[in-house]
C-alpha cells in the first residue's frame, strides 16, 4: 500500500510563504534568526537503527528586549529505532531541550514513525511524532503531536542537488501551565537545497518560515529562519 499524503499541506503554506504578512497573519510579530543542525544516522544489524542530532538556534532579530544574535534554543536529541520494511520505521527517543529567552529546560520523551516512497527521481517522506514534554517548574506533562511531510527532488542540471520541500505542524492534546493551550500550536514550512556531498554525507541550507500561534498572548510570532544542516550516514552493520 503505498501513502502519500505530503503536496497537499506543503502547497497549501507554500502559498501563505509568498504572501505578505501583513496581509495574512494580523497583529504578528516578526522575528528573523539562523538555525543549525547536525545529525548522524546509524545502521547497525537486523534493521536497528539510530539518530542522534544536534541544533542551536540564534535569534537575529526577536520581538522580545533581547542582545540580537544570542543563542536562543539548543535542541539535543538521540533515538533508537527499527526498519520495519523497505518503506516504514519506527523509532523511540529522548531529547534535552535548554531554551534561554525565557530560560528553562525542558525534557521530551517521543516515538517516530517514518514513511519513505521513492518514485523515480522523487522521494516523499512523512513522519508522525508524539512528544510527552517535561517543562522545568511544572508538574504536568504536556502531549503534543507534529506531523511532518516533505518532497525531495532531483536536480538535473547540478550532479547530486535535489530541491527540498517540507512542512510540519504542531497539535497540543492537552492544556498545562506555561505551555499553549490545547490544539493548533505552530507550522514550519521549509524551501531549500540538499546536496549529497558523499555517498553518506549531506547538506540541507535554505529558508524555513516558523509560525507559532500565540493565544492568550497580544499577537503570535513569525519567524524568518535560515537553517544549514548536515547530516551523516554510518553503516555499523
Amino acid at each position: 500500500m503505498r501513502i502519500v499524503l505530503c503536496p497537499i499541506n506543503i502547497l497549501a503554506y507554500l502559498f501563505l510563504l509568498l504572501t505578505p504578512p501583513s496581509t495574512v497573519f494580523s497583529d504578528t510579530k516578526v522575528s528573523s534568526g539562523s538555525w543549525f543542525g547536525y545529525t548522524a544516522k546509524f545502521k547497525f544489524k537486523d534493521s536497528l537503527r539510530a539518530f542522534f542530532d544536534i541544533q542551536p538556534r540564534f535569534l537575529i532579530d526577536s520581538p522580545r528586549p533581547r542582545a540580537d544574535g544570542d543563542l536562543n534554543t539548543l535542541n539535543l536529541r538521540g533515538a533508537f529505532g527499527y526498519q520495519l520494511d523497505d518503506n516504514f520505521s519506527s523509532y523511540l527517543g529522548y531529547a534535552v531541550v535548554p531554551t534561554y529567552e525565557p530560560k528553562r529546560v525542558e525534557h521530551r520523551a517521543f516515538q517516530d514513525l517514518s514513511s519513505v516512497h521513492i518514485d523515480q527521481d522523487i522521494k516523499f517522506s512523512n513522519r508522525l511524532r508524539f512528544e510527552q514534554r517535561f517543562l522545568e517548574g511544572v508538574d504536568d506533562v504536556s502531549l503534543r503531536g507534529r506531523y511532518q511531510s516533505s518532497i525531495q527532488k532531483s536536480l538535473s542540471w547540478i550532479p547530486n542537488l535535489s530541491l527540498l520541500i517540507y512542512d510540519e505542524a504542531f497539535f497540543n492534546f492537552n492544556d498545562i501551565e506555561t505551555s499553549a493551550p490545547k490544539g493548533f500550536e505552530q507550522n514550519r514550512a521549509f524551501l531549500g537545497f540538499n546536496y549529497q556531498i558523499s555517498s553518506d554525507f549531506s547538506v540541507d541550507v535554505g529558508y524555513l518560515n516558523q509560525y507559532q500561534e500565540r493565544r492568550g498572548s497580544s499577537s503570535d510570532v513569525l519567524t524568518n529562519v535560515l537553517f544549514l544542516g548536515f547530516t551523516s550516514s554510518i553503516d555499523l552493520s
